[in-house]
């Protein structure tokens, strides 16, 4: 399977933009100015993710309208992640069950580490696309985006500071 297209913004923070590369049409998403409420029904973690995403997400001049639903459900999936890591933790991975007179007659993964398991997966998916991993992270330059000059901009602001 191949890599799906990086964007253009992605590519400039990164450092790897190149002109001659660009997609001359690209879809560019609305930025936000601000950091918006997270949308009802997140739970409190979810909420405090919210909040810490987007602050880099804008930070880095990368906050799209267009994509606040999967930062929402990105938020949602690491709320219960630490919910089911907790319940994992109180009842343990194996779940031992016990006959009429007490002894063990059957052991059983506890359903809640599939579950976590599930959700940290769907969360470092979406986290790698917008690019909250370690790795992902590495290759962004620090700094606010700048939109590539044409080399017709280039000139003029050269003239102009002659």
């Amino acid at each position: 399977m191949a890599r799906p297209p990086k964007p253009t913004a992605v590519k400039v923070l990164e450092g790897t933009y190149r002109k001659d590369r660009a997609i001359h049409d690209e879809v560019e998403p609305e930025l936000l100015g601000d950091i918006p409420d997270p949308p009802d029904g997140l739970e409190e973690l979810a909420v405090k993710e919210w909040y810490t995403v987007c602050r880099w997400l804008h930070s880095v001049g990368n906050l799209a309208s267009t994509d606040l639903s999967l930062v929402a459900i990105y938020c949602n999936e690491i709320a219960n992640y630490w919910e089911y890591d907790a319940i994992v933790k109180a009842k343990g991975s194996v779940i031992v069950f016990k006959d009429e007179v007490g002894n063990p007659s059957r052991v059983q993964a506890n359903p809640y580490t599939a579950l976590r398991k599930s959700s940290y997966d769907s969360a470092v998916r979406l986290a790698g696309q917008f690019g909250f991993t370690p790795s992902a992270r590495s290759r962004i330059k620090a700094g606010k985006i700048e939109k590539p000059q044409s080399r017709l901009e280039k000139l003029k602001s050269k003239r102009g500071n002659r």
